[in-house]
C-alpha cells in the first residue's frame, strides 16, 4: 500500500497538507483511501503521515 520511498514532489515529507487538491488525490492513491477519509483522518489525528496511516489502518473493518 504505502511506499514511503516512492514519493513525488507534492507528497514529499512526513506531513499531509490538505490545501492542494492534487496533492490530496496523490496521498489518497498512496494510502488507498478517499479524499473524504483522508480529511477525516487528518482532522482526527493531525497531519503527520505516520499517524494518518495508523488511523486509516485501524478504521478498516
Amino acid at each position: 500500500m504505502l511506499n514511503p520511498s516512492s514519493h513525488n514532489a507534492r507528497r514529499e515529507g512526513n506531513y499531509i497538507c490538505l490545501d492542494d487538491d492534487e496533492a490530496v488525490l496523490e496521498w489518497c492513491e498512496a494510502l488507498g483511501c478517499t479524499p473524504k477519509r483522508l480529511r477525516q483522518a487528518v482532522l482526527a489525528v493531525g497531519p503527520a503521515l505516520a499517524d494518518v496511516y495508523r488511523y486509516l489502518q485501524s478504521q478498516k473493518a
